[in-house]
């Protein structure tokens, strides 16, 4: 009990010495980050004090935090499983519920700590006997999903004015900050008015041709032209089909959604008339007079690449 109540109050109180640690975020998917840490090896961090911020109108979500250990540190499992910010010990001195990493949103220096939130805080202590039982030299504090929006970074810093930053057991104390930028790995931005349709038909790499919207279908070049017949075929394949009917269908190899040239929907069917009539303004028109989908006259995007 002695070691977790100086878990507790090592948050508060330590001198600033640059230490040799790195705390860093990593990709595990495109929607989830790891909090990470290594170079532990002379000597291991007591306690983490964490910001974690999302910028744009990105945010953790509400079942944010993953893969957190609780309890004590053994042998068998090693990690920093004590949470000052939530921990709950009882009259008797016994621990109750370890809590979550995830900082009371009414302790001081929190901001927004309901999830879904932008900027969160996170605590981590170590509580062992025995040199056996300590917390590895490198290892994962957490994960967290987020959702992305206009998000291009997440900035992890270190909680110092109330709770200590990064405190080693031997007393030092780091202050510092990570920041780990979001891979732009959508062709579609996720601001385009047609981004919830290109994620229902699975995100087809086509929309992103550069020249989709004025009708080129399969992305390729015919005589130096970017609009022909072959193009045509995976119209026809997908004319006046019913949604179901364009989501599973393929002609020569591409979707038949790469054929919804305009991104809307006629009578709850995605390839059309009004397809048709942007076919037929580019059909066989030489490759420097059919503009990009991101210019005039723009109708989809916007586009973060393209894909051909």
């Amino acid at each position: 009990m002695k070691k977790l109540i100086l878990v507790l109050a090592i948050l508060l109180v330590a001198s600033p010495v640059w230490a040799v640690l790195d705390v860093n975020i990593v990709k595990v998917d495109s929607d989830t980050v790891a909090i990470t840490y290594t170079g532990a090896d002379v000597n291991l961090p007591r306690a983490f004090a964490l910001t974690v911020t999302i910028n744009g109108t990105g945010t953790f979500t509400a079942t944010s935090l993953n893969n957190f250990k609780t309890g004590e540190s053994t042998a068998s499992s090693r990690g920093f499983g004590i949470y000052p910010a939530s921990i709950t010990i009882d009259s008797a001195g016994v621990v109750s519920n370890y809590g979550t990493p995830l900082a009371d949103p009414c302790s001081v220096g929190t901001t927004d700590q309901i999830l879904p939130s932008q900027s969160i805080v996170l605590e981590f202590g170590s509580l062992y006997y025995g040199d056996v039982n300590a917390p590895a030299a490198s290892g994962t504090l957490c994960t967290l999903d987020f959702t992305k929006g206009t998000a291009t970074q997440i900035t992890l810093g270190t909680e110092a004015v109330y709770r200590g930053g990064i405190v080693l057991e031997n007393g030092d104390q780091t202050t510092d900050t990570f920041t780990y930028v979001i891979p732009v790995d959508e062709c579609l931005s996720s601001s385009a008015t047609e981004y919830a349709k290109w994620v229902e038909y699975g995100k087809p790499a086509c929309w992103c041709f550069r020249k989709n919207c004025r009708g080129d279908a399969d992305g390729q070049k015919t005589f130096l032209k970017p609009v022909m017949s072959s193009d045509l075929t995976i119209f026809k394949g997908a004319y006046n089909k019913s949604k179901a009917d364009v989501k599973a269908l393929v002609v020569s190899g591409m979707p038949g959604i790469c054929a919804d040239f305009d991104r809307a929907d006629t009578f709850l069917k995605p390839v059309m008339s009004s397809d048709l009539t942007i076919f037929k303004a580019y059909y066989n028109d030489a490759d420097n007079t059919v503009p990009e989908c991101d210019q005039a006259p723009v109708t989809t995007g916007p586009y973060n690449f393209w894909t051909n």
